[in-house]
């Protein structure tokens, strides 16, 4: 991508090896950003989340799940990195009439490392910044089919020297089927021109899916503590840019108590990837006010990954 000094090689490579949420469904593309989870639910599930109309969290998966916010909703989630990098967003939803619109904003720091030249004094950079907007329109259609649309330009920086602007689409649409809970959905993620530094060019991290969910709950003879258990089961196939073909499947868990306080277990798996990733998941509501945790741990590297969600319905 770059030809510059070999500080600035450096530079590059620790940021583009080190953020570690872009490991999880990226291939040999740029901004790698806009692969990163946008909420710790579907990361719990694997991001086995296509098929879910899962509003808000929904983004990052299949704009049209967005069509399900029946409320204006607002969520943060971050992620610490493996150094003291991080990334994080905000995003808010709203129904306008038929339609639901939402607006946010991601990013992602990759720290500061202090360069040491040959000649001259000692200084420190940011070895990357980088920030990405996010404007969704999601409309539903007839016979349980819904369309959504994420647009995202963005601005990256490395090392404060080489800089890069643009912008990439996500496209999707699900089908709520006739069958109670049954779901299904497919997307095109990151469509876009390619990005440039200085003269030479990268494509953006496309990724085509599909996928499906079927949500169910016990019958009044499996109830636990007075409330039935409801059940989340999920499955996706992916194909990211320049990697095969790959597979993820999730399963949610949860219970509701008096119509108000609620908590649910999720795990997942991400297989046919580089590379693969066991995740887990919980959640806490109480009310119009969640909370969401998700892990990722990758196979053949030592630390795990982790992302936590604030999120509040008005």
């Amino acid at each position: 991508m770059l030809r510059p000094d070999p500080s600035r090689v450096f530079l590059f490579i620790s940021a583009f090896f080190l953020h570690g949420r872009a490991l999880a469904e990226s291939g040999l593309s740029a901004a790698r950003i806009l692969t990163v989870p946008l909420n710790a639910r579907a990361d719990g599930l694997a991001g086995a989340f296509t098929g879910v109309p899962g509003a808000l969290d929904s983004l990052g998966y299949n704009p049209a799940g967005l069509a399900a916010l029946t409320s204006s909703e607002v969520e943060s989630t971050f992620s610490p990195g493996v150094l003291d990098d991080y990334d994080g967003d905000f995003n808010y939803g709203r129904r306008v009439g038929p339609a639901v619109l939402s607006i946010g904003v991601l990013y992602y720091n990759g720290g500061s490392v202090q360069i040491n030249p040959s000649s001259g004094a000692s200084y420190t950079v940011t070895a990357e910044q980088d920030t990405v907007g996010l404007a969704g329109l999601a409309l539903p259609l007839k016979w349980g089919w819904s369309a959504g649309v994420l647009a995202k330009p963005f601005d990256l920086e490395l090392a404060q020297q080489a800089h890069a602007a643009g912008y990439a689409v996500d496209g999707g649409v699900l089908w709520r089927s006739f069958i109670p809970g049954l779901s299904a959905g497919a997307s095109v993620e990151n469509m876009g021109p390619p990005v440039r530094f200085d003269s030479l060019a990268d494509p953006l991290p496309r990724t085509e899916r599909a996928g499906a969910s079927y949500a169910f709950q016990t019958l009044r003879s499996g109830e636990m503590l007075g409330a039935p258990v409801h059940f989340l089961i999920t499955a996706d196939a992916l194909k990211p840019q320049d990697q095969n073909l790959g597979e993820a499947a999730g399963l949610e868990i949860s219970q509701t108590y008096k119509n108000r306080f609620s908590i649910a277990l999720r795990g997942g798996y991400l297989f046919n990837q580089n590379p693969n990733a066991v995740s887990f998941g919980a959640s806490l509501r109480d009310g119009r006010l969640f909370f969401d945790y998700g892990i990722n741990v990758f196979e053949n590297i030592y630390y795990p990954q982790s992302s936590f969600t604030l999120g509040y319905r008005f």
